[in-house]
């Protein structure tokens, strides 16, 4: 695939709203086999309170307090209003440890997986997708004299593959009720040889990208989850983005801007710092290094025209005031252009 070649396609925007950034988890597998079960913290609470049973909220405080645990199927991770869980049903008991020691997702995992949905919506299917390594490495901007890529690509197919992703959404930060989805394995039916990766994309993901990409009409075309269009020129251009700079600009790909303020030229996101921040997970962090981590990504991608106030503004803000300050990002409107500008970019650094 030449340089000329990065097009820009369409995802699905629940896809990249709800599962993408699901991908940047990071050491979710590690210690697994000292994770504690749920029901016996949920026993333990129960002791714990001198109560039969607990309510549904007192789960969730308990399952909250101890923020990341099994079950027989799952690995869960808990971030108060909601937990994420990673199917591990599909590993056998005796190969688990081992198995769950090729899990890798992360950055290379977001990556990844937008290149197959955009290479579902170029090849215009879902079943029996044949992506090269070659293709691979060129959206990530490597070359194929860098061997030690072709193993993380590896673990993270083998990673799409096996993991059953699930997500619980408590209704308010105060109630037991949960809303659920299970999205199921991101990919199946793979087959790898030494040029190739073939394999068939769960629906869940595609999501309505199967309406667009085969020009569906009349009144069965379903676009209620929506559409977005992603420049895939900024794979290689983003190789060296950090986790928080990538979540970044995945979010600010998503947003459609503020009709108000949005020009024909630039497309004008505008959200609080600490929005900006819950959406970059940025988190567990000393405020100080929090905001320089906020500031760093702000500077690493590239997309981004100004933002308003001016970077050297938000570093001299004091804390108090630059969590709640609400920053305008300007990107350009017209997506196309966006993809040449970065081709051009992607070309002047190599």
């Amino acid at each position: 695939m030449s340089s000329q070649q990065f097009p820009v396609v369409k995802i699905d925007r629940t896809t990249g709203q709800e599962m993408l950034p699901l991908l940047m988890q990071k050491g979710i597998f590690s210690d697994f086999q000292n994770l504690p079960f749920r029901d016996d913290i949920l026993k333990a609470e129960c002791e714990k309170l001198g109560v039969e049973a607990l309510s549904d909220e007192q789960k969730r405080q308990a399952l909250a307090a101890v923020g990341k645990y099994r079950s027989q199927k799952f690995i869960v991770r808990h971030y108060g209003n909601y937990q994420v869980g990673f199917g591990i049903a599909d590993f056998a008991d005796e190969n688990i440890a081992g198995a769950l020691e090729r899990v890798s997702l992360h950055r290379l995992g977001l990556r990844i997986a937008q290149i197959i949905l955009s290479e579902v919506y170029e090849q215009r299917k879902t079943v029996e997708v044949v992506i090269s390594k070659e293709r691979i490495l060129e959206y990530l901007g490597y070359s194929s004299y860098e061997k030690q890529i072709y193993k993380q690509i590896d673990d993270v197919i083998f990673s799409l593959t096996h993991l059953n992703y699930y997500i619980h959404e408590y209704r308010t930060n105060t109630s037991g009720r949960v809303k659920s989805k299970e999205w199921g394995w991101f990919v199946y039916a793979v087959k790898a040889d030494s040029k190739n990766y073939t394999l068939s994309v769960n629906h869940n993901f595609v999501g309505c990208i199967t309406a667009v990409m085969n020009n569906e009409k009349g009144l069965e075309r379903n676009l209620s989850r929506g559409y977005y269009s992603f420049p895939t020129a900024l794979l290689p251009a983003s190789k060296n983005y950090s986790a928080p700079a990538l979540l970044l600009a995945n979010f600010l790909l998503l947003d459609s801007g503020n009709s108000k303020l949005n020009t024909g030229k630039n497309k004008i996101v505008a959200y609080s710092v600490q929005r900006l921040m819950e959406t970059m997970k940025i988190e567990n962090k000393r405020k100080n290094e929090a905001k320089a981590a906020f500031i760093d990504a702000l500077e690493e991608v590239t997309i981004i025209n100004k933002t308003q106030p001016p970077i050297s503004e938000l570093r001299k803000m004091k804390s108090a005031k630059f969590f709640e300050q609400v920053v305008r990002i300007y990107l350009p409107s017209d997506i196309e252009r966006l993809n040449e500008d970065l081709k051009s970019n992607t070309l002047a650094v190599k």
